[in-house]
């Protein structure tokens, strides 16, 4: 059912971000990841799709098998997969060193080919090339993940707030590839 997924053009919306960790309690080095929702009723492979930010970070999206987010369902990004790096986040998918989220100002930026799908900004964040949709509205809480606080199922909300759920093995909290608190 994914065959030639990627080729097909998604709608603003159709896969957006529900929840990131930006700040995660001491070094963030391989533990930040953020958490995509597919709003749509098929499932939507990533392959070939960017994630960047403003300045100068940017990852294609790749895997030989494909990168699916199941229809209605979530799908996790980070810096790495691996629990002992990573805290014990259940990340799906990991885009190394090359996305950075910035503690106190930064954008995350979704996009197939040139089209931004979702993106967002939080703190004094720089507003091009790539259009900012959603401003997070509130700078990240150190250990805290922050997610949609409202129904997102069909479609972004903006309204953000501090998960409480604990995750991993160092204390942190959110819920990586469950709803939102």
């Amino acid at each position: 059912a994914t065959e030639g997924a990627f080729i097909q053009e998604r709608n603003v919306h159709d896969i957006i971000v529900s929840e990131l960790m930006i700040d995660v309690y001491g070094d963030d080095t391989g533990k930040e990841w953020f958490e995509v929702f597919n709003a749509t009723d098929e499932p939507i492979n990533l392959n070939f799709w960017t994630i960047c930010d403003n300045g100068d970070d940017e990852h294609e999206i790749f895997h030989p098998d494909g990168v699916i987010v199941p229809a209605r369902g979530y799908l996790v990004l980070g810096n790495s997969t691996d629990p002992v790096i990573n805290a014990g986040a259940p990340i799906d998918y990991a885009y190394g060193d090359d996305i950075t989220l910035g503690n106190s100002n930064d954008e995350l930026v979704l996009r197939q080919f040139d089209k931004v799908i979702y993106s967002i900004g939080w703190g004094e964040y720089d507003v091009e090339p790539w259009d900012i949709q959603y401003d997070l509205g509130r700078g990240p809480s150190e250990g805290r993940a922050v997610g949609m606080a409202e129904n997102y199922f069909d479609g972004p909300s903006d309204l953000w707030v501090d998960q409480v759920s604990r995750y991993g093995t160092e204390g942190n909290t959110g819920t990586p590839g469950a709803h939102n608190d």
